[in-house]
Order: structure tokens, then C-alpha cells, then sequence
């Protein structure tokens, strides 16, 4: 997305300051208009700021964290544009950008400063009196309350996790992949779901293998976790995949995909499994979805993800037709590469699928990208399911860490940043599940 920002820089130098700071809060009504009357003048920002984005030189300050408008508002299409156009002037007024000396991975979005002093200068500048002191948030990643559930699932994107290194994409090493394996397993492990539906997995039993070797030796507890067969061969493609704690649910059914087509780069994205609660004998069909990313012209985009999502719709009415699964109790998540309302969003829900995150945590958000936060990792169900969904929460576990947590940044083993977009933890309970 493409946000036309107006905002001003500040510079982290030391400067001799002679006269008393002018008070300034934001945001401010007519921004250049404001800070025109400061310019030459050293000023002091009494609204608390927190961090929004984090760039290599420069930070992106505002009183709150940026929300991307296509959370809120369908766009610049024939949808609701008025809205859109208000919440693009809404992060531009708040919004002010710091550049500053590189602070490395201490750093996370939504760490706050309080009291900043600053020079304006006539390029509209801010210079930074002294280095500024961030306050860093508490237990980022605690996890959430999934109320009585007793199935926990979690979708996550793992970020082309790759067992064929120097591929397109993934680690280049063996000891970038073991790294990289080390923090997927950590924080699923840390998650403690009972079903993983994952994206940017490679296709093939190789690389879920490894996967799920870890996470039972890490776990000490050999065949607890489990993955679907999902019947792919080995390849350099991204793919999507389930692991499962095999004591808890077990997979039923023929996986099904929405494109027929092995030669096809979405055959491997948009699959569907059936799953059975062991301790209640009750099941749920769940489709994970990879939708094309946002690449080429906006209308190119739009119109690939537009079809992505008939070609899902397409499959769940085959296999219903089919009683594959023989269950109206259908969950779709995954990484969708579109928020809220967008146009495949909102086409999908039109369809009668609920959106679980807008009625769970409607504010929160499992991605940031040049400086603003939103969903790309949703979930949306058909009405029956809707009714047996505790509670749906994003886990900040990655996006808000800096990217120097990443591996292939450095000798970093924790949970953190295995990934560049958040888990989302589901709790759903079964009809007449008693666990």
C-alpha cells in the first residue's frame, strides 16, 4: 500500500540549546501550516510517542500505532474512498519520522518516548537536542485468554521456511537453516496449539518432517507432534501444511486443493483437511490459504487475488457436494495478503463467511510494513463454526521485533522474529466437546 505522507524528519545529533523549548502537541490540524511557524526553533513535543515504524536511519513517531486505512475503510475503488481519503490525512497528521543513529534490535514498534526537543529547521527538519530514550512495551508475547476452549489452533506464515537451501528463497546454509528451524520450533512450541495451519512451507514431506522432528525433541516427547500428508513430492515451492498434536486430534478425509493442476503454483497454497477432536468425536474442516501478494500494478494484484478466492470458493463447494468432509463446520485461514476490507475480503464475506478477527479483536493486527499495522493473517468461518470460536488473538511474537532478530541476521536462538508476520491463536470449542 501506498500511504503519500507528509512528515518531518528528526535527526538524533547532539545540539547546543540557548533558549526554552516551545511546546508542541500532535497532531496537528494543518501540519506544514504549523510547523512553518516553528521553523529555526527549538520545540518540545509533550504528546507521548510511540514507535510505528522502524526504518535502517529513521524511526516513524506517532501518539499512537498507524493502522493501515484498508482495515477501516474499502479504498479508493467505487467502495467507501471519502474514508479511506481521511484515514490516509488521519496517519499524516499524527505521524512525524526520526532519523537517528542505527539501534539495532533493542528496538520494537510501539515503544514509546515522552517529552522529545527538537530543532526545526527550515527544510522542515526536526534536529534531536540529545540521543532519545525509548521505553520498550511489557511481555510483548503473552499469550492471549482463549476462554473454555478445547481445541487451540494456530495459523502462522513461517517465512519461507526451506529444507533445499540456496533456492529463491529461505536460508542459504546449513547453519542459517538450522537456526531458522530452531526459532520456528520455539515458538510454535510456545504457542502450545493443538493444530499448526502453516504457510511459506516448502512443498514435500521433507521440510514438515524436520519440522516436526524438532519440535518433538525439543518437547521431549517423542510422536507427540504430527504432520498431514498431503501428498506433494519434494519441491522448490512454497506450499502450505498441518501439524498436529496427535494425542489430541487426529486429520480425516482426502486433503483437497483448489487447483487441479500439480503445474500450478496455487496447487500447493489453497488445500483443505478435515479434523476430529479425539476426546469428543467432534470435527471441523479447515482450509488453509496463501493468496498472491502484492506485487505489480494494484489492479494486477487485485484481480490475481480476486480469482484466488473464486478458485477457493470453487473448491469447498466441490468437496460439500462431494460430502468429502461431510461437515458444515468449515474454517478458512492463512495468510490472505489483503486487509479487512479489500476487495477479495470483503467479496469472500459477501459470500457468508464471518470474519472471526473483526468480532474478536478488531483493532489488533499480525503484520507491519513501512510503518503501519494491519491483518494479513485472518481467519474467517461459516456461521456454525463462527458459533463454536472462543476467542481469535494475535500473538506479537515477530513483527514487532527488529529484523536484526531474524536468522539470518546473527547467532539469535529465540522464539522471536522467526518470522515477519505475528501467529494468530484460535480457541474453539466443539459441540458437546468435554475435555
Amino acid at each position: 500500500m501506498k500511504i503519500r505522507t507528509f512528515v518531518f524528519t528528526f535527526c538524533a545529533i547532539v545540539w547546543s540549546v540557548t533558549t526554552d523549548a516551545r511546546p508542541v502537541r500532535l497532531p496537528f490540524d494543518t501540519l506544514a501550516a504549523h510547523w512553518q511557524q516553528y521553523i529555526g526553533q527549538e520545540v518540545e513535543i509533550s504528546t507521548p510517542l510511540c514507535i510505528s515504524g522502524i526504518f535502517y536511519d529513521s524511526l516513524l513517531l506517532a501518539p499512537e500505532r498507524l493502522m493501515v486505512p484498508e482495515q477501516y475503510a474499502d479504498g479508493l475503488e467505487k467502495g467507501d474512498s471519502t474514508r479511506f481519503r481521511e484515514l490516509e490525512q488521519h496517519n499524516v497528521a499524527r505521524s512525524a519520522r526520526l532519523c537517528t543513529r542505527f539501534y539495532g534490535y533493542k528496538l520494537q514498534h510501539g515503544n514509546t518516548i515522552r517529552g522529545l526537543r527538537a530543532k526545526v529547521t527550515a527544510e522542515r527538519q526536526l534536529l534531536s537536542a540529545r540521543t532519545p530514550s525509548f521505553r520498550a512495551q511489557r511481555r510483548l508475547d503473552r499469550l492471549p485468554d482463549l476462554g473454555d476452549a478445547t481445541v487451540r489452533l494456530c495459523m502462522a506464515n513461517i517465512q519461507n521456511y526451506f529444507a533445499d537451501l540456496g533456492g529463491y528463497a529461505g536460508a542459504k546454509t546449513p547453519e542459517e537453516f538450522e537456526r531458522q528451524t530452531t526459532k520456528i520450533a520455539k515458538g510454535l512450541l510456545y504457542l502450545d496449539a493443538d493444530i499448526y495451519a502453516l504457510c511459506e512451507i516448502e512443498r514435500g514431506p521433507k521440510t514438515v518432517s524436520i519440522l516436526v522432528d524438532a519440535m518433538n525433541r525439543m518437547a521431549h516427547a517423542k510422536g507427540r507432534y504430527a504432520w498431514v500428508d498431503l501428498g506433494f513430492t519434494d519441491g522448490d515451492t512454497i506450499s502450505c501444511g498441518y501439524i498436529y498434536r496427535a494425542d489430541r486430534v487426529q486429520p480425516y478425509g482426502t486433503p483437497q486443493f483448489a487447483v487441479h493442476d500439480p503445474s500450478s503454483h496455487y496447487h500447493y497454497r489453497f488445500v483443505a483437511c478435515g479434523f476430529r477432536e479425539l476426546a469428543s468425536g467432534e470435527s471441523m474442516v479447515l482450509n488453509i490459504n496463501h493468496l498472491r501478494s502484492k506485487r505489480g500494478t494494484p489492479q494486477r494484484s487485485d484481480s490475481i487475488r480476486m480469482d484466488n478466492v473464486d478458485s477457493l470458493l470453487h473448491m469447498i463447494r466441490r468437496y460439500e457436494e462431494a460430502r468429502i468432509f461431510d461437515d458444515p463446520d468449515v474454517l478458512l485461514v492463512g495468510d490472505w495478503n489483503c486487509y479487512r476490507r479489500e476487495r477479495p475480503i470483503r467479496y469472500l464475506v459477501s459470500q457468508g463467511y464471518q470474519d472471526v478477527l473483526e468480532r474478536f479483536d478488531p483493532d489488533g493486527y499480525s503484520y507491519v510494513y513501512r510503518g503501519t499495522s494491519g491483518y494479513l493473517d485472518q481467519a474467517f468461518a461459516t456461521p456454525s463454526m463462527m458459533a463454536q470460536i472462543t476467542a481469535a488473538h494475535p500473538v506479537h511474537l515477530c513483527a514487532d521485533y527488529y529484523y536484526s532478530l531474524g536468522y539470518k541476521r546473527g547467532s539469535d536462538l529465540t522464539r522471536h522474529r522467526y518470522s515477519d508476520h505475528d501467529p494468530v491463536l484460535i480457541g474453539i470449542r466443539l459441540r458437546s466437546a468435554a475435555r
